[in-house]
């Protein structure tokens, strides 16, 4: 207080703070913003199931300032209706009926939802409570206080297949800030169903090839002699990826042993037979034609001999790599019975 002739008088300033209060909201709206953003990127990256995606996306986005729903419904293509598949927030119980279809003459095709898919563009409405195109959910709109929403195609192999639904009790809840956020969302998501389309289609398909190759062992195990798989890489290297149980009693090896390194397949062979073996395979992988080969076993008693005869067809490999496919047969049976008859016939 001041004093000015005696009287006292009281000095005060009055400043109008409306700007600084509005910067500050915009500031704390803005870091609000930024983590949700954050919280959803993180989640599209670590999160290898949609249907999780889905949920946990709507978790997120629904604690945001403003927005009090979040829903991600997905196209049936035969019956041309939207069923919700993930939802959080208030009056989730509103999505329990028959779903919204695209029909246009169809109660449930008008509003947002269906407009959002059909034309595959974001849609932002106001004034929902005296939107007729919203009729049939106004109930649900009223009782929530739900101001404004905002609908988002979902997109796979470039067809919207779906929508992510976002509702409202502010008017300004969507504003163009977090328009731009949630497109960018929709199109994290896009990107993130197709890569988790992807990874299923992978994850089938070598479930299908362990399958096939499980029959074909079970083939290959019933077959007399021995069926295998030997791969030459492009350094020179053999190996035997596959073998079927007889050459446990042809080679006396086990599969395993020779499936990354084929020293022992080749360990087997009598050391007289090794070069001229050698020289056979070397020459169908450079002609890539068949190679057939006839070759004794190393470790049989003295003055006896045991025969293998093997056969196979070649295929060269992207990484320069050749295969062979082949088969291969104990024929010491055979041998013995033509040598018998060569001296017979030279007695």
């Amino acid at each position: 207080p001041l004093e000015l002739d005696g009287k006292r008088l009281l000095l005060s300033s009055i400043q109008d703070v409306t700007e600084r209060h509005l910067a500050s909201q915009r500031i704390r709206r803005l870091g609000q913003l930024y983590r949700t953003v954050s919280q959803c990127s993180q989640t599209i990256v670590h999160t290898d199931n949609e249907r999780d995606l889905f949920q946990q996306l709507c978790n997120i986005t629904a604690n945001f300032e403003g927005i009090r729903m979040a829903w991600i419904g997905l196209l049936d293509p035969e019956t041309q209706v939207i069923r919700p598949v993930a939802r959080f927030g208030d009056e989730a119980a509103c999505l329990d009926h028959p779903g919204f279809s695209l029909d246009p003459a169809h109660p449930l095709g008008q509003g947002l939802i269906a407009e959002a898919v059909r034309q595959e563009v974001p849609q932002w409405w106001d004034d929902l409570a005296r939107n007729e195109a919203m009729a049939p959910w106004h109930d649900a709109i009223h009782k929530a206080g739900w101001q404004a929403a905002g609908a988002l195609p979902l997109h796979k192999d470039g067809k919207a297949i779906g929508v992510f639904a976002l509702y409202a009790t502010t008017p300004e809840a969507f504003d163009p800030v977090v328009r731009n956020m949630l497109i960018e969302m929709t199109m994290d998501i896009d990107f993130a169903m197709a890569t988790i389309s992807r990874e299923h289609a992978r994850s089938q398909a070598e479930a299908e090839v362990r399958r096939l190759l499980g029959e074909l062992q079970k083939i290959a195990n019933h077959v007399p002699g021995m069926v295998f798989k030997l791969r030459q890489d492009f350094q020179g290297g053999f190996s035997v990826p596959f073998a079927s149980l007889a050459i446990r009693e042809i080679l006396g090896l086990d599969p395993e042993s020779v499936r990354a390194d084929a020293s022992p397949f080749f360990e087997a062979i009598h050391r007289d037979d090794v070069a001229r073996v050698m020289h056979s395979i070397n020459a169908s992988a450079k002609s890539l034609l068949p190679w057939q080969c006839e070759f004794r076993l190393a470790g049989v008693r003295e003055g006896a001999n045991a025969w293998v005869t093997a056969s196979a067809m070649p295929e060269h490999e992207p990484d320069g790599s050749v295969i062979w496919y082949g088969y291969a047969d104990d024929t010491t049976e055979r041998k013995q019975m033509e040598e018998a008859l060569f001296l017979h016939r030279n007695r």
